[in-house]
């Protein structure tokens, strides 16, 4: 792919250097359709919570499509999320749902529409019982995609679905796939699949979990490409791992037996992560190099 081309795509950042780097462009597009995809709780809405934080940080505005009507708002300000930047709708149906969307994007107030989850997306017609489920659901879907696709485009909107996976059984073996039919799979530009692989623990409690991700489909950089996360219940996306092994591979912190070296002063490896939980403004340093070294 042209690097030239690669450099004109518009990125966010989600909230973890482990995956902008596996997505092979720093981050997210604005302008695409995105699917976060995976079993129930396998990390799918802290990371969408995670990209709206990140989101506020550079000023976008976001709208969270809440269509499972069961958000924690103390938790997303637990998480560093500002409610009274953050726009939440809470349709009744389907239908409703997209005709939001539509009215958003026309109207200019958003650069990041997430819909949590395709799963639960329900026409009128299933609520009154007029209607086969699964006919009727990808229908929807389709349709719904179909009329939001371009102007999704033209405005640049970043539009990140997430989406939850079913057993799929035929007469030799069963798999796992994704719901809403073959657009969602269609109309994305990227699908990112998350699996929880184990928990993480702090003596005898569990504290968060394990998360492994692969970028199934990746129409702007190579796909199939892995990497792990790690989650803290009540925190988010714990990145200080993630900055320590950068600095240790990209030489910023460089091993001395078994303490680390860095602006000709030795720490255990202990100290330099607590400073790295501490003083901000050396996180913030530290993970800037990083950038550098990744071309983020």
């Amino acid at each position: 792919m042209n690097i030239n081309h690669l450099k004109k795509i518009e990125c966010l950042s989600t909230g973890s250097l482990n995956l902008d780097n596996i997505l092979g462009i720093g981050g997210l597009p604005y302008g695409r359709i995105i699917e976060i995809f995976g079993q129930e709780s396998s990390g799918k809405s802290t990371l969408s919570f995670s990209i709206i934080k990140e989101a506020q940080k550079v000023g976008d505005i976001c709208a969270y499509i809440d269509v499972e009507h069961c958000i924690d708002l103390n938790y997303l300000e637990n998480l560093g999320i500002n409610l009274n930047k953050l726009l939440i709708f809470q349709p009744n149906n389907g239908e409703h749902v997209f005709e939001i969307c539509y009215k958003l994007i026309n109207t200019k107030i958003v650069n990041i529409i997430i819909i949590d989850s395709i799963a639960a997306i329900v026409s009128q017609n299933e609520i009154n019982f007029s209607d086969n489920y699964i006919g009727s659901h990808a229908r929807l879907i389709s349709k719904g995609l179909k009329k939001l696709i371009s102007i999704i485009r033209k405005n640049n909107i970043l539009f990140l679905l997430i989406n939850q996976v079913r057993t799929k059984i035929n007469n030799f073996f069963s798999k796992e796939v994704s719901t809403g039919g073959n657009s969602v799979k269609f109309y994305s530009s990227i699908r990112i699949e998350l699996k929880k692989i184990g928990f993480l623990k702090n003596e005898n409690n569990i504290i968060g979990q394990e998360v492994k991700i692969n970028i199934v489909k990746n129409k702007l950089s190579k796909p199939y490409r892995e990497t792990k996360i790690q989650i803290i219940f009540g925190y988010g996306i714990y990145k200080i791992n993630e900055i320590f092994n950068f600095s240790i591979k990209f030489k910023i912190f460089k091993k001395y037996k078994n303490k680390i070296f860095f602006n000709e002063l030795l720490y255990e490896k202990k100290e330099i992560i607590k400073k790295l939980l501490l003083e901000k403004c050396f996180y913030k340093k530290i993970e800037n190099l990083i950038k550098k070294c990744l071309i983020l």
